[in-house]
């Protein structure tokens, strides 16, 4: 991976960004930011529930009992992440890739750059949080054994992400005739 040609990819989504508040003026950046910090805050709430809810529901719990939560959460998280390629079906790519074709920047390097940068969702947050949050519950309820947990969260997530991502471009591609695109888009909504 040539990393120049990677800073200046993240350099130019950064720049997209800054011009598109700057165009939406003040009220729109703070709204921005008021959003980043209700993100992080709700994160670190979700953290400190799961942790509470590990450390004093699972405290005697046995391992059926903990194995049909740990379903349950990701159950919830599937269903929480096709909601969100439904609903981020209108949503493009971070850096579009038709509009770089005609530089010499490989797209391995963006198509690494766009699923990061799709890492950073409002789901794969609260799925991370939650996940992550639950184990360290049940490390302090039920032992040490369950720091193998983390691992198993951290790659959880970016296989689930990584089957979204390649999901929805799929689904992208399929939607390029409008037609085509409404019955997509109404099908799975029901």
């Amino acid at each position: 991976m040539n990393w120049e040609q990677f800073r200046a990819i993240l350099w130019l989504r950064w720049r997209l960004n800054r011009n598109q508040l700057a165009r939406g003026g003040s009220f729109a950046a703070v709204i921005a930011a008021l959003a980043g910090v209700i993100l992080v805050m709700t994160a670190f709430c979700v953290v400190a529930g799961a942790m509470v809810a590990g450390f004093l529901a699972m405290k005697h719990a046995s391992a059926t009992t903990v194995m049909f939560v740990w379903d349950g959460m990701v159950m919830f998280v599937l269903f929480f992440s096709l909601v969100a390629v439904v609903t981020e079906l209108q949503r493009s790519e971070s850096v579009d890739l038709t509009r770089l074709l005609h530089l010499p920047i490989s797209l391995k390097q963006v198509f690494v750059f766009n699923y990061l940068a799709s890492l950073l969702s409002l789901g794969t947050v609260l799925a991370l949080a939650l996940m992550l949050g639950f184990a360290t519950g049940l490390v302090f309820s039920q032992g040490p054994r369950f720091l193998l947990a983390f691992p198993l969260v951290v790659a959880f997530v970016f296989m689930l992400t990584a089957w979204i991502y390649c999901l929805r471009g799929w689904l992208l591609s399929l939607m390029v005739n409008p037609r085509r695109r409404r019955s997509i888009i109404m099908w799975m909504t029901i």
